[in-house]
């Protein structure tokens, strides 16, 4: 197993773990914020897995955002 898939794996594991997480309840793009805390892990690591390609995300000014729909498999 790839240490993406396994990241991707990681990444599922801990959004289906959420139970009342909608989809429709958060915003299109996250902040790092708001990604870190639906992944429940510190923003360091979403910065991390956002520089390894493992968190699609885009860069609008000076902040990145994080789509919404790649936490949500």
């Amino acid at each position: 197993m790839s240490n993406l898939h396994a990241t991707d794996t990681a990444v599922v594991t801990r959004v289906d773990a959420l139970p009342s997480v909608q989809r429709s309840d958060w915003p299109l793009w996250l902040t790092v914020d708001e990604a870190a805390a639906l992944l429940r892990v510190h923003v360091s690591t979403v910065y991390e897995m956002v520089s390894r390609k493992e968190l699609p995300a885009k860069r609008i000014g000076r902040t990145i955002r994080i789509d919404r729909d790649a936490l949500f498999l």
